[in-house]
């Protein structure tokens, strides 16, 4: 029989820790009872994370910049949002661009937008203590737009009792 640990790093690399601080602040602007408007900076793995005697990929930090508009009306919440991230990376302008709407009505909310220009879709269906989401999004692995981009789809299933 194999020993477990060793079993484990043979599969998957050896087991690094690395520790990480974000920090971030927002601006919100209340401009009627129904709309808002918000901006935000950011930055995550503030200096990057370094995970100590292990072959594991550093994790870079990352700034982000990014502005929103919500309103509501009587049936409807509307929500739209843009943002820049990796700021300090050397990747294509549009790999940094994301933008994202958000229409909700009482047991439905619908998805769309963008992710590094790539069309983001989506839905989400809402029964009391079940909800479900599907979406799909690409995301490009490549350094410049198109180079290698790669679709996903999220299925999510939330069970919770309002108790």
């Amino acid at each position: 029989a194999t020993g477990g640990r060793s079993y484990v790093d043979s599969l998957v690399g050896s087991y690094g820790t690395g520790y990480g601080v974000d920090a971030g602040v927002q601006y919100v602007n209340h401009m009627t009872p129904k709309e808002d408007l918000m901006i935000g900076a950011s930055v995550t793995d503030i200096g990057g994370i370094r995970f100590p005697g292990s072959n594991a990929q550093r994790i870079s930090m990352n700034p982000s910049v990014g502005v929103a508009y919500k309103k509501s009306t009587e049936f409807l919440k509307m929500k739209f949002a843009f943002d820049l991230r990796n700021l300090d990376q050397s990747t294509s302008f549009v790999n940094k661009t994301h933008f994202g709407s958000e229409f909700s009505l009482k047991v439905l909310d619908l998805y769309a937008g963008l992710n590094q220009l790539n069309l983001t879709y989506g839905a989400a269906f809402d029964l009391w203590v079940l909800r479900i989401s599907a979406l799909s999004f690409a995301e490009e692995l490549g350094v410049y737009y198109h180079q290698l981009t790669s679709q996903r789809y999220m299925l999510q299933v939330d069970f919770s009792l309002p108790i």
